[in-house]
């Protein structure tokens, strides 16, 4: 499919929470298949990312591999879990599969500067897991 034709991409339904996006980087690959290197201010926080995105026919089939940081980023608008989750700043590494709380299937390893949690800020914990059905499994430390 080229960008000229009359298909649309669709994108996770998760990015129309980012609002307006700027990006300062580069794009390098296909519509469908890309490697984003740079920095995204968004209305619900700062990302830099490193990161290969597949695009596939659903959530599920949407593959990513990368270095993300996140600062004052508010992960829980982003989920829809504002009640549960904040703002947090972290860098990660990631891959894996799925942008919907329901379909990821990844393995992070990094560092959590702060994370809110019900309203609590916690700091400084190294991570190094599997996320897979709404299931964190693997190591959390301070």
């Amino acid at each position: 499919m080229a960008f000229d034709s009359l298909k649309l991409i669709q994108l996770p339904e998760q990015m129309t929470s980012l609002g307006k996006v700027k990006f300062k980087g580069s794009f390098n690959g296909f519509y469908n298949d890309f490697v984003a290197y740079g920095n995204i201010n968004t209305d619900l926080g700062f990302i830099s990312s490193d990161l290969n995105l597949k695009l596939g026919l659903n959530d599920k089939q949407t593959s990513y591999k990368g270095n993300l940081r996140l600062n004052e980023f508010d992960i829980g608008r982003f989920w829809n879990l504002s009640d549960v989750l904040g703002k947090t700043t972290l860098k990660a590494k990631l891959e894996g599969k799925g942008f919907d709380l329901k379909n990821i299937n990844a393995n992070i390893e990094g560092e959590v500067a702060s994370l809110e949690l019900y309203q609590y800020n916690y700091s400084n914990i190294d991570l190094n897991g599997h996320f897979e059905n709404k299931l964190f499994t693997g190591a959390i430390s301070r």
